[in-house]
């Protein structure tokens, strides 16, 4: 029982830290972060990561004989997936377990310690394409979301509630638009574009109108979508339409 809880326990002494959340870019799979711990504070940050994905992460430091690394679920008594404590070693490849929220914890070992010393340190995290990972059976995506975004047709601009996006692993695509006081489906295909990217193609919608218009997703490194922009024709009307849409934060 002992040995357990000890297994558990940091490889620093950790004071107070509020957890920054690891941001990436659109269409980007890897995110910097930098900063400075001293005496014995320590700094965390936070990610989403989805089981099997494969975290890459590399810091650099002109204290690496001072600074440790770890990285390790988000909890107080959670899972450490790497330390650097007994090397210098400021890289890790690791294998994510399981679906949930993970922190990158930094500060300074435990033989370096005093009020006096600090390190600063460079991280680069990076976490695997999208198309590396199978969500469910059928799809790659299937996320429901509050967001910001417009809906425009002609010369009406309304507001989008909630959108759902759904990528097949066949190649189909759907998405639902929820505005204010109605819901539509759009239908198409849709084609990797590149790491954290896909093309998308539209041919129909509202009720089995046909519709020709095209856009791109860009999705996140937690199997979901960050942004919509698409512009599709109304072929019947040639009424022209745009979705435009940022998801809120997961």
């Amino acid at each position: 029982m002992h040995l357990a809880l000890l297994l558990l326990l940091p490889t620093f002494a950790f004071g107070e830290s509020e957890a920054e959340m690891v941001t990436f870019a659109p269409g980007s799979t890897t995110a910097e972060f930098s900063g400075t711990v001293k005496g014995y504070e320590t700094k965390e940050y936070r990610f989403k990561a989805i089981a099997g994905q494969k975290l890459q992460l590399k810091a650099t430091s002109p204290d690496a004989k001072s600074l440790v690394m770890e990285v390790r679920r988000a909890g107080v008594l959670s899972t450490q997936l790497f330390d650097n404590s007994k090397s210098r070693d400021m890289k890790a490849d690791i294998e994510i377990p399981t679906t949930d929220d993970y922190v990158v914890r930094m500060g300074i070992k435990h033989s370096e310690q005093d009020s006096e010393t600090q390190a600063s340190y460079q991280v680069s995290l990076t976490l695997p394409p999208v198309k590396d990972m199978m969500v469910e059976a059928k799809y790659l995506v299937d996320q429901e979301s509050d967001g910001t975004g417009h809906y425009l047709a002609g010369d009406k601009d309304l507001v989008i509630k909630r959108l759902r996006v759904q990528l097949e692993k066949s190649g189909a695509a759907h998405l639902q638009v929820t505005l204010e006081d109605q819901t539509f489906v759009l239908i198409g295909t849709w084609k990797h574009q590149g790491a954290g990217a896909v093309d998308l193609v539209i041919d129909s919608g509202f009720g089995g109108r046909k519709m020709q218009g095209e856009g791109v997703i860009i999705l996140d490194s937690a199997g979901g979508f960050q942004t919509v922009d698409l512009d599709v024709t109304q072929l019947d009307n040639g009424l022209d339409r745009s979705v435009t849409f940022q998801a809120a934060r997961r």
